[in-house]
C-alpha cells in the first residue's frame, strides 16, 4: 500500500482510485502524470520539519522556556538546586563598608570644592544660548551657573551624608544577625523557653510584692502623721506635706509655675510702664524749653509736642494720585525746557544777568537724538510710576491738636523775635501790642486814604528817568517794573520780644508784593557791598562769636553794653540818606 502526505502534515495509505475501461496508451500517459512516491528519508525529515513549524508567539514562548532551562541548569551547575546565588554575608558586609568609604571621600572632595569656591568639570553649568552676550548678560549667567554649581555640590553632600547612615544602619544590622547566629546552640529550645517563663514569672512577682510593701510602708507612715495632727492643738499652724500622688504634685507644680510668671510678668510690666512715663515727663519738658505760652488757654501735652516741632515744620500732606501725576508732568516740563535750553546755549560762557528776568518761551525739540530719546524714555518712566501714600510723620493725637488750635480763634502763633522760641498769646493781647508801637505819633501818623496807588505811580516814573538817563538797562527796567497792578498794601506785624523783662512786640512792615519791593531789592544789592566794609558791619551770630574769641581786651578796660530802644524808627530819615548817598560815592570814586 502506499503512503501519502495530507495537508494537515499525517501520513495516511493512499486510496486507488476507480479505474476505468482505458487504453494502455492512456495508462501509460496518466502514469507519467501522476508524481512519484518520495523515499521514506525524504518522508521523515519533511515531518519533522511540519511539527518544528510554529507561529511567532510560540517561537518566542519557546525561546523563553529554552533560556530560563539555561539559566536553571547554569544555577544548578552552581550547586544551588536552581536557585539565585545568595551573596555571602561577609561579601555584603565588605561591599556596604567600601559603599561608606567612598561616600566619605565624595563628601570631602565636595566640600572642598565647597570651600574653594570651585565646581568639577563635570558637574559645571553648560547651557549657552545662541545670542551674542552683552556684559550685564555674562555677569548675570555667570551668577546663575555659580549659584546653581553651589546648590548641586550642596545635594550632592547631602545625597552622600544620607547614603553614609543608610549603609551604615545596613551594617549594624549585619552585625546584630552575625552576634545572633553565634549564640549558643537551639538544641535545648524547649528548655530555654521554659527557663525564661519562670524567670520573667519570678521577677514580675518579686516587683509586685516589693511594690506593694513600699505602698503599706507609706499608708502606715500617714496613718502615723494624721494620728499625730488629731493628739496636736487646733489652733497650731498646720505644716504642708508632699502629695503621694504624682497628678497632684504635678498639679501644685504647675499652679506655682503659673503664679511666678504672673508675678514675673506684672514686674515687668510695671517697669515698663515706669520707663514710658519718665521718657514721656523728659520729653515734655524738653520740649517746654521751646514755647512760651502767654495766653490764658492752658496746653495740653499733645499741643506742646506738636508747637515744638517749630512753624516751620510741614506735616504729611494729604495724597491725592491725579493732583501729583499732574505736579509731575509740570515738572517733567520745566525739567525739558532746561535741558533744551542748556543744549542750545551750550559753549557759550555768558554770565546772567544780576537782574534777570525770566522767560516763559519754550524751546522747540531738538535735533539731538540722543537728548529727545533720554526725555522721552524719562517721560515714560514717570508717567509708569506707582504712587504710594505716604506715612504720616505725625502721631493721630498731634494730627488732632492741629485742628483745635487751627480752630481756634482766640489764639496767636508766632515765633519769638530772637531765638526759635514759639510764643502764644491771647488775640486781643496781640492788637494791643501792635495798637502800642501805632499809637506812637512821632514815628507814625493814620492816613485818610491809603497812598498805595500813589506810591506806586512815584515808582513807575522813578524807573522810567533812570532808564531815560542810562543808569540802568532795559533789563533792569523790566525786572523793576514786575509789580502787580494794582499792588498789593503792605502788612504789619510784631514779633514778641520776649528776652525782655516786660515782653514788647517789634513792629515789622511787610512789604512782599507792595509797591517798593523791587525797587528796595535794587538799592540792598548797591549798598550791601558797602555795607560789608564798615567797622561796625557784623554778618550773623556766628561772625559776633569768631569776633568776641579774637580780640585781645587789654587791662583795666571796663566793657560796658548798651542798647538803643527802637533803632530804625528813631534815625532822622534826612540824615540817614545823606550819610548812605555819601558811603556810596565814596565807594564808587
Amino acid at each position: 500500500m502506499d503512503i501519502v502526505l495530507d495537508s494537515d502534515g499525517n501520513l495516511l495509505p493512499r486510496q486507488s482510485p476507480a479505474r476505468s475501461p482505458v487504453s494502455d496508451g492512456d495508462t501509460n500517459e496518466r502514469e507519467n502524470r501522476m508524481p512519484k512516491t518520495p523515499p521514506p528519508e525524504a518522508i521523515q525529515s519533511s515531518q519533522e520539519s511540519i511539527q518544528n513549524a510554529q507561529t511567532p508567539r510560540e517561537s518566542r514562548k519557546r525561546n523563553r522556556e529554552k533560556r530560563e532551562g539555561k539559566t536553571h541548569r547554569r544555577e544548578s551547575s552552581n550547586g544551588h538546586h536552581g536557585r539565585p546565588r545568595k551573596r555571602k554575608r561577609s561579601d555584603e558586609k565588605t561591599a556596604l563598608e567600601m559603599s561608606v568609604r567612598k561616600s566619605e571621600e565624595s563628601i570631602a572632595k565636595l566640600q572642598e570644592h565647597i570651600d574653594n569656591g570651585t565646581c568639577p568639570k563635570t558637574l559645571r553649568y553648560s547651557a549657552r544660548a545662541k545670542i551674542r552676550p552683552d556684559p550685564e548678560f555674562k555677569s548675570d549667567i555667570n551668577k546663575i551657573r555659580k549659584e546653581a554649581e553651589r546648590k548641586l555640590l550642596g545635594a550632592l553632600r547631602k545625597f552622600h551624608y544620607r547614603s553614609v547612615e543608610r549603609n551604615k544602619l545596613k551594617l549594624r544590622e549585619l552585625e546584630r544577625k552575625s552576634r545572633s547566629s553565634t549564640a549558643p546552640s537551639t538544641s535545648n529550645n524547649n528548655d530555654v523557653k521554659l527557663y525564661h517563663t519562670n524567670n520573667r514569672e519570678s521577677i514580675v512577682t518579686t516587683n509586685v510584692q516589693r511594690s506593694a510593701s513600699n505602698i503599706q510602708a507609706q499608708i502606715d507612715n500617714l496613718k502615723q502623721m494624721m494620728e499625730k495632727l488629731e493628739k496636736a492643738n487646733t489652733n497650731k499652724k498646720s505644716e504642708s506635706y508632699p502629695c503621694l500622688l504624682s497628678e497632684c504634685t504635678n498639679k501644685s507644680k504647675k499652679g506655682k509655675n503659673i503664679e511666678k510668671r504672673k508675678i514675673r510678668n506684672k514686674t515687668h510690666n510695671t517697669r515698663r510702664k515706669t520707663a514710658r512715663k519718665e521718657r514721656q515727663r523728659k520729653t515734655y519738658e524738653c520740649n517746654k524749653q521751646y514755647i512760651k505760652n502767654l495766653s490764658n488757654i492752658q496746653l495740653t501735652t499733645d499741643q506742646i509736642n506738636l508747637l515744638s516741632k517749630g512753624l516751620k515744620f510741614i506735616p504729611t500732606p494729604v495724597t491725592i494720585e491725579n493732583s501729583i501725576r499732574h505736579q509731575l508732568m509740570r515738572d517733567f516740563d520745566h525739567f525739558a525746557r532746561r535741558m533744551r535750553l542748556r543744549y542750545m546755549y551750550h559753549g557759550e560762557n555768558n554770565e546772567p544777568h544780576p537782574f534777570h528776568v525770566k522767560s516763559n518761551w519754550n524751546p522747540p525739540v531738538q535735533p539731538s537724538v540722543t537728548l529727545e530719546s533720554y526725555l522721552e524714555e524719562v517721560k515714560l518712566q514717570l508717567a509708569e510710576i506707582e504712587i504710594a501714600k505716604p506715612k504720616n510723620n505725625l502721631p493721630f493725637n498731634e494730627i488732632k491738636a492741629i485742628k483745635e488750635l487751627k480752630n481756634n480763634p482766640e489764639v496767636n502763633i508766632k515765633k519769638a523775635d530772637k531765638g526759635s522760641t514759639t510764643v502764644i498769646m491771647n488775640k486781643q493781647d496781640k492788637i494791643a501790642e501792635g495798637q502800642i508801637q501805632l499809637n506812637d505819633e512821632e514815628n507814625y501818623r493814620p492816613l485818610a486814604t491809603p497812598m498805595v496807588e500813589q506810591t506806586y505811580t512815584r515808582v513807575e516814573q522813578l524807573i522810567r528817568e533812570l532808564h531815560q538817563s542810562r543808569h540802568i538797562d532795559t533789563m533792569t527796567k523790566k525786572w523793576l517794573s514786575q509789580t502787580a497792578n494794582p499792588p498789593l498794601i503792605p502788612e504789619f506785624y510784631t514779633l514778641t520780644k520776649i528776652h525782655k523783662v516786660h515782653p514788647v512786640g517789634r513792629p515789622i512792615i511787610s512789604g512782599c508784593e507792595g509797591p517798593t519791593e523791587h525797587i528796595s531789592s535794587f538799592v540792598e544789592s548797591l549798598l550791601e557791598p558797602i555795607a560789608k566794609l564798615q567797622d561796625s558791619y557784623v554778618k550773623d551770630t556766628k561772625d559776633f562769636i569768631n569776633f568776641i574769641e579774637n580780640t585781645i581786651v587789654p587791662e583795666n578796660i571796663i566793657l560796658v553794653s548798651m542798647d538803643v530802644n527802637s533803632l530804625c524808627t528813631n534815625i532822622q530819615q534826612e540824615e540817614g540818606i545823606t550819610t548812605v548817598c555819601n558811603a556810596y560815592e565814596r565807594f564808587h570814586i
